[in-house]
């Protein structure tokens, strides 16, 4: 069986590098939109920086973080899937690709981005 690990930032550890990272993936899954109440939801923290969607047709409908009805959001799921490792979850907000973004200061073996996901500097 698989060992998941919950983690959170180390506040103090954060302070001690100074590291501040803004970059978020420019390719990503949309979230859903309820047909019936019309609440939306998405996800953070579900990340696959080596899935390269360059090559698929669709591209551009991964281009732009919105709500979708769940039909929709499942057709481009299943585009995305053969790309993906296998048994991978992919709910909505799923992040492709690298980080895009900015980076300055020091860093720490774990560097929080925004707060809601981390990227390990060296070998994690």
């Amino acid at each position: 069986m698989s060992r998941f690990f919950w983690l959170d930032e180390d506040r103090a550890a954060a302070a001690k590098y100074g590291g501040e990272v803004n970059a978020w993936h420019k390719l990503g899954l949309p979230g859903v939109k309820c047909h019936t109440c019309g609440a939306t939801w998405s996800d953070v923290g579900h990340e696959y920086p080596c899935v390269d969607l360059s090559r698929l047709p669709e591209r551009g409908e991964f281009e732009k973080p919105r709500p979708e009805p769940f039909l929709e959001f499942a057709r481009l799921r299943e585009l995305v899937r053969p790309l993906a490792p296998p048994n991978a979850e992919l709910p909505p907000g799923t992040g492709f690709g690298p980080l895009v973004g900015q980076a300055s200061g020091e860093f720490g073996p774990i560097v929080w981005v925004w707060g809601r996901s981390f990227s390990c500097v060296g070998t994690c």
